[in-house]
């Protein structure tokens, strides 16, 4: 990890401050579920802090701290999440059988989130080792709809962690190779639309990688008619995925719209830190690569603010 990787860390954890929990009277599980989905993660995260301190369920209690976590990973806020996780985790272990392990896989899963966000591919491979260890002790008759979920979620980190191993140049093709048989995995499954899409859309940044920029386009096309219904907020993933291909082919101007796009989709619809930074990092590259220095430096800027870990991992 080199220097501006530090910094950025730091910024994290000793200068960002803790979300504000707001105690609610009657707070509820599916209601917490439910104002995540529609992107409004600090009131979901009251929901679940405040039935977390009220629930005599220990199984309820670990999921919610897990879920209070997932909502402080949104923010970036990970010293936080890793309090919520390791209160979480405890609880987690003191369960016996399958809810036990299942937490546990969960606390992993999280952890391999921040990981891969901080930029620390190879730990958020170790944790998501673990978690699939823990996974496969659940006998498979027992698996439900959360079961399968976690899965495919472990798959998918396991993906983005060898993208970002071969984006620092380790291994580049193995890893390529690697993230490739886990969304070759995915597919083969029966996905809803948008996250059949996401699968596409990391196609789209190994062909890249790869250089292979018809084959990028390819799957861009597939990830159009996927999220063609979708909300906004999730256009602005293809408008990052658009804007990267055309930097990819020189097209600066068209990368900038794209990117301009992405930006004002974000600014609408969403309170997502991390897809306003990927927004205006985007900016600032076309802005540099069309010579526009001044322009670059002042958006480069406003993204490290928005989101300080930009400076390892950004999506396109």
């Amino acid at each position: 990890m080199n220097l501006k990787e530090v910094a950025a860390r730091l910024v994290f954890e000793h200068v960002l401050p803790p979300i504000r929990v707001v105690e609610i009277e009657n707070p509820s599980f599916d209601q917490g579920k439910q104002l995540e989905s529609g992107g409004k993660w600090k009131d979901a995260l009251s929901h679940f802090c405040s039935l977390a301190a009220k629930t005599e369920n220990l199984q309820e209690r670990g999921s919610c701290y897990i879920e209070a976590a997932q909502m402080c990973v949104n923010y970036g806020r990970f010293g936080q999440a890793r309090k919520f996780l390791a209160i979480g985790n405890e609880i987690a272990a003191s369960l016996n059988g399958d809810d036990g392990l299942y937490l546990q896989a969960r606390v992993l899963e999280k952890g391999a989130w921040i990981d891969d966000y901080e930029g620390r591919f190879t730990d958020s491979l170790r944790d998501l080792a673990n978690s699939r260890q823990l996974l496969a002790q659940i006998p498979s008759d027992n698996w439900g709809q959360n079961e399968q979920t976690l899965a495919s979620t472990l798959d998918h980190f396991s993906a983005r962690a060898h993208v970002g191993l071969a984006m620092n140049r380790e291994k580049p093709a193995e890893n390529l190779l690697a993230a490739r048989s886990y969304i070759d995995r995915e597919l083969q499954k029966n996905l809803p639309p948008d996250n059949r899409g996401f699968q596409f859309a990391w196609l789209v940044r190994i062909a890249l990688l790869e250089g292979n920029i018809d084959e990028a386009e390819r799957y861009l096309r597939e990830v159009k008619v996927l999220w063609r219904d979708k909300e906004r907020g999730i256009l602005a993933h293809y408008h990052l995925l658009k804007g990267g291909i055309a930097m990819a082919k020189g097209d600066y101007q068209p990368a900038l719209q794209d990117f301009e796009e992405a930006l004002r989709i974000r600014e609408e619809v969403e309170e997502y830190p991390k897809g306003k930074a990927d927004a205006l990092i985007g900016i600032a590259s076309a802005y540099w690569a069309k010579g526009h220095v001044g322009a670059a430096v002042v958006y480069a800027g406003l993204a490290i603010r928005e989101y300080p870990l930009i400076v390892i991992r950004h999506s396109f």
